[in-house]
């Protein structure tokens, strides 16, 4: 009786008591928002995509029109990014993205069962992931997974098919009988081992899934354990331990010279070069004969990044095929115009275009690795403009024995339009000659420091100090001067993300910090507007002990605030390295006031690893205007309105059952397009188990969770549902 009394008091909790506030801001996406890489120039087609640092590029059919679409999976945050065929070239697809698992590492779309639909080939963290295509005609892209690791007789059982999550394994026909090889380098060596797969040999089709290792030294030759070496005719001896190769390497196998024979691309972690290892058939076995060097030969023309990886594309946007060369490192980033190469493949042997072309990637706003926006009136007419901060654009040493560095800078896009129709237009790359400091990382803040009406930078700097430049300059020059009195002794953690803002409403700028650690530091301005006065250490060291960590993505948070005033509150947006975003509702006294969260998704959307944001309301309706930053360099816009208009629940008669749910939970979806993503949330609105729905009947088992009250939260592009329900032993 007791506990059908306690059960009832639950149930009375779960009608009567919100989970969180609910914001008062909704906001839909915007693509149309024109942008300029320079005056004059044509606006960019994908301008708000989010940048690419180490894309991976396959086709395949996406929205169901029978043409071939781009996945491009980005391993420099695990983003999947869809771009859709059009008449106008590809075109950035946000929606069609909640259609592919949430895998790691490195994803490529291949036909292993030959039904003419691309399949998905994923990293299982050591191995092979692999998800069917079932789409039907006329209908989005659809999977279901097939094997969540691939196994292959190694001749002494079956084992793992092992594929260093670093590395990029070849997974083409090599033995021309219709079905899918794996080429990928042996775990603890320097050779690279077939495993053939059997299932034509077996049973006559190829829709199986059955590997047994055919060769372990491929081609008989080896890569050098130290460097990118190529050594012809070795054995690579396991029983003497092969070499212990250093990890990193693509491989793509293609037929460069036409023989009719699978040819090699290998690509290396800590070198530029990009090696064609050319096959011949000697005896019915793989051979490598010869490595040409720089091939292609307009591709050692160009400053590369490290650890190239080659994917070919059946039509290159001229009817030809295309070879498309990119970096597959997340730990560099290069300037826009040089991440992506195609070069156009020709009639005969060998045969590329000489020069290539920038794919992709210069299509969008791409500040290098990392992205940090801010909106301020920088011109001082009248609308907001955008300064972006980033971790750094890579710059290869001119000596190949030396390592590159990574050279922060600020770029500023001036509001060339108006606040009721923005267009932005890159001004320069280099706002206030901050390149020539050699810096690694730059994140911006804007406001009038010093009481002179005139916008001043403050800058965080990679080890938690600050640069402080004061606007000296007239109002239509963009002159900057160093002056570092107020800021020069604050330090705020690793990677401060700084925010000025007057959160006790006394008149002068107040400072936010976020950092590594996901914690906002707080610094209070004892000073004037016009003479600023900060402690050297925060006044607050975790602001209202908010945080912005998820554990099951990562240690640290990389918090990155942003502040918005509203209905006379101050309102805390905040991105994450998880790729989340955050909202509080933060009180007038920062001392008293415990800030209240906010449903933690207000934004529904995946920005992708390491998201920052910049707020500002740009029409002046009360409804702030996003611009969202991630750890690809690019950005994604976000136009403000009513939250009524983006938040309709998805089915109100939605029924769970049983409720209370001992140890499963069911709930039902008559159309997987619908809703894609379930989540169950605790009252704190911390993440605790999530995964993807299917069609018709879910269920779950929940006899893990502790006892207590849940919230199941469904998700779409924009709307979401979210009903409680009561976990009991």
């Amino acid at each position: 009786m007791k506990a059908i009394a306690k059960i009832g008091c639950l149930l009375l909790f779960i009608a009567s008591v919100s989970v969180r506030a609910q914001t008062p801001f909704g906001f839909y996406r915007r693509l149309d928002i024109p942008v300029h890489q320079a005056p004059g120039a044509t606006a960019l087609p994908n301008a708000w995509a989010g940048g690419l640092n180490a894309p991976q590029i396959s086709e395949l059919d996406i929205n169901g029109d029978m043409q071939a679409d781009l996945l491009v999976f980005d391993r420099s945050g695990d983003k999947v990014l869809p771009f859709i065929r059009s008449t106008n070239g590809y075109i950035w697809r946000a929606e069609y993205a909640a259609l592919f698992p949430e895998e790691e590492h490195w994803m490529l779309a291949k036909d292993y069962d030959g039904d003419g639909l691309k399949d998905l080939f994923c990293s299982a963290g050591q191995g092979i992931r692999v998800y069917r295509n079932v789409s039907v005609p006329g209908k989005p892209v659809a999977f279901e997974l097939v094997s969540s690791l691939l196994f292959s007789d190694y001749g002494n059982g079956l084992l793992n098919l092992f594929v260093n999550q670093i590395d990029l394994p070849a997974i083409a026909d090599l033995d021309g009988d219709g079905d899918l090889d794996v080429l990928t380098f042996y775990i603890l060596g320097t050779c690279v081992e077939y495993h053939r797969n059997m299932s034509f040999e077996r049973f006559g089709h190829r829709d199986s899934l059955v590997f047994e290792l055919a060769s372990d030294n491929w081609g008989l030759f080896t890569e050098d354990a130290l460097s990118n070496g190529i050594n012809l005719n070795d054995s690579c001896d396991k029983t003497q331990g092969g070499g212990l190769r250093h990890t990193g390497s693509s491989l793509f196998a293609d037929d460069p010279d036409k023989d009719g024979d699978p040819d090699l691309f290998l690509g290396d972690i800590s070198y530029a070069e990009l090696h064609l290892l050319i096959n011949e058939k000697q005896n019915e076995k793989d051979v490598i004969i010869s490595h040409p060097q720089h091939y292609p030969a307009a591709y050692s023309q160009f400053s590369q990044p490290n650890f190239p990886a080659a994917f070919r594309l059946e039509d290159a946007g001229n009817g030809l095929p295309g070879l498309v060369i990119c970096p597959n490192t997340d730990h560099q980033a290069i300037s826009a115009d040089s991440v992506c190469k195609i070069y156009t493949s020709l009639p005969g042997p060998f045969l590329y275009t000489q020069t290539p072309h920038t794919f992709l990637s210069d299509q969008m706003i791409d500040a290098g690795k990392l992205s940090i926006p801010v909106l301020a009136d920088i011109d001082r007419d009248g609308d907001f403009d955008l300064v972006l901060g980033n971790a750094g654009n890579f710059i290869p040493s001119a000596n190949q024995q030396e390592p590159g560095k990574d050279i922060a800078h600020l770029y500023l896009y001036l509001n060339t339009g108006n606040n009721t129709h923005p267009e932005f237009t890159l001004v320069t790359h280099d706002l206030a000659n901050l390149a020539s400091l050699n810096l690694s990382y730059l994140a911006p803040a804007i406001a009038d420091i010093n009481g002179d009406q005139l916008p001043d930078l403050l800058v965080g700097k990679a080890a938690g100090g600050f640069l402080c430049l004061l606007r000296k300059a007239p109002v239509n020059e963009f002159n900057f001067q160093p002056d570092n009195g107020w800021f020069g002794q604050l330090i705020s953690g690793i990677e401060p993300v700084p925010c000025l803002t007057d959160i006790d409403m006394d008149g002068d700028q107040d400072l936010i910090c976020g950092s590594r650690s996901g914690y906002f530091n707080f610094f209070e301005n004892t000073g004037s507007p016009q003479l600023p006065a900060f402690a050297n250490t925060a006044t607050l060291e975790q602001l209202g002990a908010i945080e912005t960590i998820d554990e099951s993505k990562s240690n640290y948070g990389y918090s990155s605030p942003a502040f918005f005033r509203h209905n006379n509150r101050n309102w805390l947006f905040s991105g994450s390295e998880s790729g989340k975003f955050y909202l509080w509702e933060i009180g007038a006294s920062p001392f008293e006031n415990t800030p209240i969260p906010i449903e933690l998704d207000w934004l529904n959307t995946d920005a992708g690893k390491r998201s920052t944001i910049a707020i500002a309301d740009f029409n002046a309706d009360g409804f702030p205007e996003l611009v969202c930053g991630n750890y690809r360099g690019g950005l994604e816009y976000f136009s403000g309105v009513a939250p009524s208009f983006t938040n309709q629940p998805l089915a109100s008669n939605l029924k769970i059952s049983p409720n209370p749910a001992k140890d499963y939970l069911s709930w039902y979806i008559d159309d997987v397009h619908v809703c894609q993503r379930f989540e169950i949330l605790d009252l704190a609105g911390r993440s605790i188990l999530s995964g993807k729905t299917i069609a018709g009947e879910n269920r779950l088992n929940i006899s893990a969770l502790q006892p207590g009250l849940y919230v199941l939260k469904l998700n779409h592009t924009s709307p979401f549902y979210k009903p409680r329900f009561l976990k009991i032993d």
